[in-house]
């Protein structure tokens, strides 16, 4: 429960609740009661134990217990119990963020707006990406030509590897149907850790749906940049970038994605 990460995910809920937004957490924590202590007296909403190992999992978990929240609530209001559901009335923006990520909470808010005026997807565009004390400079090289190569694959200038993503329910459905494989082929395999933030987007743009960006004043936390630097964590982020790009590449191939418009 030391771990900086845990502490960080403890500080997010109890920003988001300042701002008045639910959380639901999927833990994987070797002691999930007390952490479940924890986090809900932080301020979380739901606390959920993860079923199945992986990221992706984790992550597929959390968009489904938010999508369920919010049909449940639905279907209260539909019954007649208008008062029932508490913190899930009138939920249409589903946010993903890693729960380490603790400035995104105050920076939600013209995220969700453009969500409610249409788009379905929205990818935080970092305003003080190469600012100092930001990120680790090797990090932000890194991602940096993450995004680059991404734009050259999709013809969209996003700030693909900043990892939250603010979503309607129709694009959650579709991120949370991915299982680390072609959607034309399933016996193309992708990574299913970092995969499922990504590759979905190419079929929500095959799709139809509108994807956008919005410039945040993003602050990354001190003692995750202080931490996450060296060697080890270099070639973390080599094999990160090299896995995602190669693969955004051939499943854009595959489903003979048109690139956006420039």
């Amino acid at each position: 429960m030391g771990d900086y990460r845990f502490l960080l995910a403890l500080l997010m809920c109890q920003t988001a609740r300042a701002y008045g937004y639910p959380v639901i957490v999927v833990d994987g924590s070797p002691d999930h009661a007390r952490a479940c202590e924890l986090l809900f007296a932080a301020g979380a909403t739901q606390v959920i134990q993860q079923t199945e190992p992986g990221t992706g999992a984790s992550r597929r978990q959390c968009i489904k217990a938010c999508l369920d929240a919010i049909q449940t609530a639905n279907l209260l209001d539909i019954a007649g119990f208008a008062h029932a559901h508490g913190e899930f009335s009138d939920i249409q923006v589903i946010a993903w963020i890693e729960p380490e990520k603790v400035g995104m909470v105050a920076v939600l808010a013209p995220c969700i707006a453009m969500i409610v005026a249409g788009y379905d997807i929205i990818i935080p565009w970092r305003n003080h990406f190469f600012a100092p004390n930001q990120y680790p400079p090797y990090q932000a090289l890194s991602e940096a030509r993450a995004n680059a190569e991404m734009a050259e694959i999709t013809g969209l200038n996003l700030d693909w590897m900043i990892g939250p993503h603010i979503m309607s329910r129709r694009a959650a459905e579709l991120m949370m149907s991915y299982r680390g494989q072609s959607r034309i082929d399933p016996n193309v395999k992708y990574d299913d850790n970092w995969g499922i933030l990504f590759i979905p987007m190419l079929w929500a743009l095959q799709d139809g749906m509108k994807v956008g960006s919005c410039p945040v004043d993003y602050a990354h936390p001190a003692i995750q940049a202080a931490i996450e630097v060296g060697e080890k964590w270099d070639e973390k982020r080599d094999v990160q970038r090299t896995a995602l790009v190669a693969a955004m590449r051939q499943e854009a191939e595959l489903i003979g994605l048109k690139r956006a418009a420039a």
